[in-house]
């Protein structure tokens, strides 16, 4: 719902009706909307830090790209749901300051906004969305001076 909605657009009457709980028990659980919310970056969070593990068992940071271009393609390929994740996360910084232990500045923000568009087809195209490549997702992100 907030992938779709925003948070502003979207309503802890619908976030209940999409779980399939009553509203009372969702507020049983969870303080408020924010509460929801916060949640979900929480675990949003988590999953951009494993990151690090990926880079840290790759032997360069060409073949750690291309671990984690492979992950997010078949997140892609799954569903919706990797897109949705990317899009709570309240700013792409956190993406950003994760990739710079292992990128340059330059390369990291290309990664994470190539990443946040490829999201955004996706939801806007549904059915029709066909993802990148791996070699696709990294052509541009790694010079030959990296490999």
């Amino acid at each position: 719902m907030f992938a779709e909605k925003g948070y502003a657009g979207t309503s802890a009457r619908e976030i209940a009706e999409r779980a399939g709980v009553a509203v009372g028990l969702m507020y049983h659980y969870y303080k408020s909307k924010e509460d929801v919310y916060n949640g979900l970056v929480e675990v949003a969070h988590s999953e951009i830090d494993a990151i690090s593990e990926i880079f840290d068992r790759a032997d360069s940071v060409y073949e750690g790209m291309k671990i984690l271009a492979g992950q997010i393609l078949e997140g892609f390929c799954e569903g919706y749901d990797f897109a949705q994740w990317i899009k709570i996360i309240p700013e792409s910084g956190y993406l950003v300051d994760r990739l710079l232990n292992y990128l340059t500045q330059q390369q990291a923000q290309f990664f994470a906004s190539t990443l946040l568009g490829i999201c955004d087809l996706q939801l806007s195209l549904r059915d029709k969305f066909k993802p990148p490549t791996i070699d696709m997702m990294i052509a541009f992100m790694i010079g030959e001076e990296n490999e």
